[in-house]
């Protein structure tokens, strides 16, 4: 079901690529046998991550990883096909059958892969947006500078997660395991943090405008530099002595918590 779900998705991307290739190719006169080598082994490796094997999957992301490195012209289209093989792959129902069950391993070299090729106000981003991911273990993801828009992370362990820059805006994160997670500079604009772990985390500069942080639990949590969050927030939170704030803010969280 699920390399059936990713199959549908992905014709129309591999031919973009393809055709733009084959133009740029052209373009340059550079139709030589090492880029008719280098197109095979895109094709090939795009087939394989159909394979009902892992091991021959994990091959092909390693490939198209290797051809990213090759050649960063490329490294756009690859996150967009790697964008629907990660989502198919998590959102698949055998995996949201047991609780806190964990995706394969090919999940997480695809998830990386994409975040090293992330550039920053480029199409070089990872578009996840509304993905369902509630009650799975995604510990050590790295989704550096994802659209996760609206995603539904209720009850999911991310811990030691890479999200920095990444876009939370409007994520459902309630109960979500976010210990040591790594949050700086992430949008997290009216996202849904109530009971949220977030033992460690770094928040630093991130936008919190209208985040709902009720017993969101912030020991040792780096708010340092965070955007539009209020000392109000904070009072629905579970802020200690070892959460860091601005020395403002804090004053303020300080100075209304003593007039409760």
């Amino acid at each position: 079901m699920v390399s059936g779900l990713f199959g549908a998705s992905l014709g129309a991307i591999v031919t973009f690529f393809l055709n733009r290739k084959t133009a740029r190719l052209d373009r340059q006169l550079k139709n030589t046998e090492l880029d008719k080598a280098s197109s095979y082994r895109f094709g090939d490796a795009v087939a394989r991550l159909q394979s009902d094997s892992l091991g021959v999957r994990m091959g092909a992301i390693y490939e198209l990883k290797k051809l990213g490195k090759d050649s960063s012209e490329d490294q756009e289209i690859i996150v967009r096909i790697l964008g629907p093989y990660i989502r198919t792959r998590i959102e698949g129902e055998e995996r949201l059958t047991n609780l806190l069950a964990r995706p394969n391993v090919d999940v997480f070299l695809a998830c990386e892969i994409v975040s090293h090729f992330f550039v920053e106000n480029s199409e070089n981003k990872i578009n996840l947006a509304t993905i369902k991911a509630s009650d799975l273990s995604l510990y050590d993801i790295e989704l550096h500078g994802a659209n996760l828009f609206n995603a539904r992370f209720q009850g999911a362990s991310l811990s030691k997660a890479e999200l920095q820059k990444a876009n939370l805006s409007m994520s459902i994160l309630e109960k979500a395991h976010l210990t040591d997670a790594n949050l700086s500079q992430a949008d997290l604009t009216f996202a849904h943090l109530q009971e949220a772990m977030l033992y460690d985390a770094n928040l630093q500069e991130a936008d919190l405008l209208g985040a709902n942080l009720q017993k969101a639990k912030l020991s040792g949590t780096d708010l340092r530099g965070a955007k539009n969050l209020t000392a109000a927030q904070l009072l629905e939170a579970i802020v200690d002595d070892t959460t860091q704030l601005d020395p403002e803010l804090r004053a303020e969280y300080d100075r209304l918590k003593a007039e409760q």
